[in-house]
């Protein structure tokens, strides 16, 4: 992925800053988020590494808090 784009950038800055915590993606669905993040983090894996440990999480299906935290940390 050689992409310029302004999300891609957004994300490039987002591994970059140690203060920023979460990222979201956000479109109708189908639209390809999760093929999106996949194939950027594969070919970002250097600046990926300055992260610990992520969480990915789909909100589909989530319908409250309590299911959002019990998702972000059961990805963990």
């Amino acid at each position: 992925m050689n992409d310029n784009s302004p999300i891609t950038n957004s994300l490039v800055e987002f591994l970059k800053d140690k203060d920023r915590k979460v990222a979201t993606l956000k479109g109708k669905w189908g639209i390809g988020k999760t093929f999106y993040w996949r194939d950027f983090l594969k070919n970002h894996k250097k600046q990926a590494k300055t992260f610990k440990a992520y969480s990915y999480v789909s909100l589909f299906g989530i319908h409250d808090l309590a299911e959002l935290k019990k998702q972000v940390f059961a990805n963990f």
